[in-house]
């Protein structure tokens, strides 16, 4: 019991120190953000990420699913179906990733030729962002347990 209170603790202390550290230099560099850059185009910028809340309808809950079915099956020690499920979910990922990655090199294009060189900058940028995003959901809905926040 003592061991498990200890790894409790030291595993605690990591994850509160590693997001005390995310929070502070995200605060740094949302000070640093709004004192360089002007509000148009924090507008702008602010209109492409209304935009990453509606990506994942792309995803069709999948990620959420699997988010809930994975600890499940893990506690049931059904690892056939852990690996089955992870590699499905990955499959969706990756095909949402490349959904995502045309819908915005279209989109950049469509700036690029059309409008000012902020947007085409900005499309891409979000582009990227976006597809990164899928993979990123991913990680988190596979490693949410303390032995794997530690690896």
């Amino acid at each position: 019991m003592k061991k498990i209170r200890n790894l409790f603790n030291k595993t605690s202390v990591k994850f509160g120190a590693s997001a005390t550290i995310l929070n502070i230099v995200l605060m740094i560099s949302n000070i640093l953000v709004i004192y360089w850059i002007s509000p148009k185009l924090m507008g702008l910028w602010n209109s492409f990420m209304i935009f990453i809340s509606y990506i994942y309808i792309i995803q069709m809950g999948i990620i959420n699913g699997f988010s809930r079915e994975l600890p499940f099956f893990f506690g049931a020690k059904k690892f056939n179906i852990v690996n089955r499920i992870s590699s499905i979910t990955l499959l969706v990922v990756n095909y949402s990733t490349i959904v995502s990655i045309v819908a915005s090199l279209l989109l950049t294009l469509y700036f690029f030729l059309f409008f000012e060189p902020i947007y085409f900058y900005s499309s891409f940028v979000f582009g990227l962002l976006a597809s990164i995003q899928f993979y990123n959901n991913y990680l988190l809905s596979t490693y949410r347990s303390s032995d794997a926040f530690d690896k």
